[in-house]
């Protein structure tokens, strides 16, 4: 059963983990006394799990390092100004 879940595709993967899991909770619900979940609200939260598992996985591979923009300089007539660190003076003269 292992190598067939492992030639599935990512999506049929993640789905039949999330039945095999939703599955083991729901016996577990049962045996505890609570009320049996319909079968169709229960594969409708099987399907989102999942989807929701693999849209994690796809941000975080979107995700790269960032770039830094490399200083140049400006155009001859142009002029550049530093104002990182530039504050606003109150006109009771605290900043």
């Amino acid at each position: 059963m292992i190598r067939d879940l492992l030639q599935m595709e990512e999506r049929k993967q993640l789905r039949v983990i999330n039945l095999l899991w939703h599955w083991w909770l729901e016996t577990n619900r049962v045996r505890e006394g609570e009320k049996r979940r319909d079968s169709a609200q229960l594969g409708f939260l099987i399907a989102r799990t999942a989807d929701e598992f693999l849209a994690i996985g796809k941000e975080a591979t979107v995700a790269g390092p960032k770039q830094r923009k490399q200083w140049k300089k400006p155009m001859q007539g142009t002029y550049k100004i530093n104002c990182e660190h530039i504050r606003h003076q109150r006109a009771d003269g605290d900043m």
